[in-house]
């Protein structure tokens, strides 16, 4: 279990690499590292100003990086520091309002569409068209 006295070097690059993303959005959310009882690690929490902009959290756990998007739970497999690219990506697409989601929060579905392309996350859901969904888009920050 992580110690919940001192957040690990990957949890400070993870709110690190948050608070560099959102600095052309200065004062657009706030942003904090809090330790999850719960979970047993800590999370990089944003919250938005724009009440119709997606929530974040970011966790990380050993080779996982946890994120949630709005109410789109997903996780990146392999090396922290290798992924922090691809987060990144992922956090600029949720600062720039590129999101829309489907379902709810067990069976939530997110397209983030980052600058490399889109990226498809949470439940898997029927092969139903993403036109014929009910469909939530999140605004900037």
């Amino acid at each position: 279990m992580t110690d919940p006295s001192t957040p690990s070097p990957d949890d400070v690059a993870v709110l690190d690499l948050v608070l560099e993303a959102l600095l052309p959005y200065a004062g657009a959310a706030e942003v904090t590292l809090v330790w999850g009882d719960r979970a047993g690690m800590w999370f990089t929490q944003v919250r938005p100003r724009n009440s119709r902009a997606a929530n974040l959290d970011i966790a990380v756990e050993e080779n996982t990086i946890n994120i949630t998007v709005g109410r789109t739970w997903f996780e990146v497999f392999g090396d922290v520091q290798k992924s922090l690219p691809y987060l990144r990506d992922v956090v600029d697409a949720v600062f720039a309002g590129a999101v829309e989601e489907s379902g709810w929060k067990e069976n939530a579905f997110a397209r983030i569409r980052t600058k490399d392309g889109l990226v498809q996350a949470g439940a898997v859901h029927l092969p139903l068209p993403w036109r014929l969904r009910r469909v939530r888009r999140y605004e900037s920050y």
